[in-house]
């Protein structure tokens, strides 16, 4: 979105030169090889301006004005070809036509180089304007680690990056970082940060943000901001009307969202047939994420007539871009067997690729391959190395499996009690008090741990309050942990229990009341210690 801003500002520049010339002169300049003229002319057909628009004439002047030197149209179609507009998208050319430009001392090409180019080469003088403090660079640099595009993918660098440019307020990277927390896909979901960040973008004019915060206003999502469908058919507008213009010129994730907001009804009159039609454009771009909606659209049936070769098609296109999400569905198709010969193989390979990409949700996943052998030779330590990688991104469920082969021993892992109560803990703050199964979440474990003693100091009172934040209608074994505890609790410990166990059900409390409790009981031991010494 930046880039076509940007364009759009440097053809305003332009602009100012060109009205002042004699449209007739300027062309007459042109025809005779004059390069400031051609380039000058490209805009005039570019914008309109005194002749009819004419954007395949203007690439025509460009192109004239580039191939002799003119930096100022190199760099125009670096943008062009970058953006796949008026021409067909190529990362190479962009790079190409930047390379030129920078070359010949252009500021702006330094911090644009894009995709294709060696990283010794553009990429290092991204590196440079980035470690200089220029915002712009550091969100495309981001963009480029993300992407793995002109250099070696890296999401932990990608987020790095986002969040010096969010931090400098730049609205694309501020927009990117509330995707990623939105997804979780390379850090911890977090629906509180993502709000935060999409609301700082779509107040600088965002239209992808805009779009973002008017959904979260429309479904109420996480329950970080309350429904209110007026706010969001706000947003939407907002979006829909850059989406529109932008989507028309060629631009392939402003189609994909113009076709998210046609397939909803998000601010515009919902029409699946033109939410198809945009979508596909932006895919047949190579744009990712619409490849594998795509790819779910014709294995479900939405919108298209259900087609299973189509969709896994469209998976592996995404998949063959790096996309996690596809590389993910195709590791599953092929585990599971579904509309695809059943290869064990197959599956584990597409995992291990989103994994090493840094997917939490695939990083916990291989783990559970290495443990069980499917698809890969059974590695105990294997396991253990991608449960702690996922596990470190802040994935519950492997904070949680951690937590049960500390607690039980065997299987590559020494029994530790001390470790098994940590991750548990972990678990209990990232799944929240009323996510368990069957009884047998992090919460009943951890209070298993705490009524022997295991790991942790002692405790009835706590070992109380987490049976009883467990205990649900269908979670059988807290309720009779609850129950059994109960009989050794006096009236007044039992109080206790059930008063630690409303704090830690507060929103976002559960650490810090267990942590208050265990502070404040540590305190009062101490007392009637020094009292029975005193005495």
């Amino acid at each position: 979105m930046k880039r076509l801003v940007f364009l759009l500002i440097l053809s305003a520049c332009s602009f100012k030169f060109a009205y002042a010339d004699d449209v007739e002169q300027l062309q007459a300049q042109a025809k005779a090889g004059d390069a400031p003229a051609e380039y000058k002319l490209g805009v005039i057909y570019d914008l309109g301006i005194g002749v009819p628009q004419d954007h395949s004439q203007a690439v025509q002047w460009y192109v004239k004005a580039a191939n002799q030197g003119n930096a100022d149209a190199q760099l125009h179609l670096g943008f062009l070809y970058y953006e796949g507009q008026d021409v067909a998208q190529d990362y190479t050319q962009a790079a190409q036509w930047y390379h030129k430009a920078a070359n010949q001392g252009s500021a702006k090409s330094q911090y644009n180089i894009s995709q294709g180019v060696p990283l010794d080469h553009a990429t290092q003088w991204y590196i440079n304007e980035a470690n200089q403090g220029n915002a712009d660079a550091q969100d495309e640099l981001g963009n480029d680690y993300d992407k793995g595009q002109g250099i070696p993918q890296d999401h932990a660098l990608a987020i790095k990056w986002f969040l010096k440019a969010a931090h400098q307020g730049n609205a694309d990277a501020q927009a990117n970082l509330g995707i990623l927390y939105k997804t979780g896909y390379f850090i911890r979901a977090d629906q509180a940060q993502a709000i935060q960040w999409f609301l700082k973008a779509a107040h600088q004019g965002n239209a992808k943000a805009e779009y973002w915060v008017g959904l979260y206003y429309d479904e109420g999502l996480g329950g970080v901001v309350p429904q209110d469908h007026s706010q969001a058919v706000q947003w939407y507008i907002k979006a829909v009307q850059y989406f529109f213009n932008a989507a028309i010129q060629g631009n392939a994730e402003a189609q994909y969202y113009l076709g998210l907001m046609y397939d909803e009804g998000d601010g515009i009159t919902k029409d699946e047939a033109q939410g198809i039609k945009w979508i596909l454009k932006a895919a047949n771009q190579g744009y990712a994420e619409a490849q594998e909606n795509l790819g779910r659209k014709y294995d479900h049936g939405f919108g298209v007539t259900q087609d299973h070769a189509q969709a896994f098609q469209w998976h592996l296109k995404a998949a063959n871009q790096g996309y996690v999400v596809g590389q993910q569905v195709l590791g599953e198709t092929y585990l599971d067997g579904v509309n695809v010969p059943k290869d064990e193989s197959q599956g584990a390979q597409w995992i291990l690729k989103a994994a090493n990409q840094g997917g939490i949700c695939d990083q916990y996943f291989m783990g559970d391959l290495y443990e069980k052998g499917q698809g890969v030779p059974q590695d105990y330590a294997q396991a253990i190395q991608w449960y702690i990688k996922a596990a470190n991104q802040g994935n519950a469920d492997a904070q949680e499996k951690l937590g049960e082969l500390y607690y039980t021993g065997g299987d590559g892992v020494l029994q530790d009690y001390a470790q098994a109560a940590q991750w548990y803990i972990k678990a209990a703050v990232n799944k929240g008090p009323q996510d368990v199964d069957d009884g047998r979440g992090p919460l009943e474990s951890l209070g298993r741990l705490y009524e022997n003693g295991q790991g942790v100091n002692r405790s009835n009172t706590v070992a109380y309050a987490l049976f009883d934040l467990a205990a649900c209608s269908y979670c059988d074994n807290a309720k009779l942990s609850r129950s059994r505890i109960q009989h050794k609790m006096t009236n007044k410990e039992i109080e206790e229990g059930q008063k630690l166990s409303k704090e830690m059900a507060k929103k976002g409390n559960f650490l810090a009341a267990l942590n208050d409790y265990e502070a404040r009981s540590s305190k009062n031991n101490q007392k009637l210690k020094k009292a029975k010494h005193n005495d």
